[in-house]
């Protein structure tokens, strides 16, 4: 769905400005929010969406946690260990 609302977005700026057919990459004004699961910040997830200004369309978005999962597993294994202490 991504791809797709990708495609419609730089097709919407290419009608508002021609001049920006054959470009790769084009410069677009877009927004962005992020929300967490949680309120007060105590939540472990949190998740941002990029909307295009002009169609209103979500063209990438990442939800990210505070917890690492490899980190924990890697802590319990070398926790006495200097150089992954640093």
């Amino acid at each position: 769905m991504l791809v797709k609302a990708r495609q419609e977005v730089k097709k919407a700026h290419i009608e508002v400005n021609p001049l920006l057919e054959g470009k790769k990459i084009i410069d677009i004004a877009v927004s962005y929010d992020g929300s967490w699961h949680k309120r007060r910040h105590s939540s472990a997830y949190m998740v941002g969406c990029v909307v295009d200004i002009l169609t209103g369309f979500v063209i990438d978005y990442e939800v990210l946690s505070k917890h690492c999962q490899c980190c924990s597993i890697n802590s319990r294994e070398y926790d006495h260990d200097p150089d992954f202490i640093i």
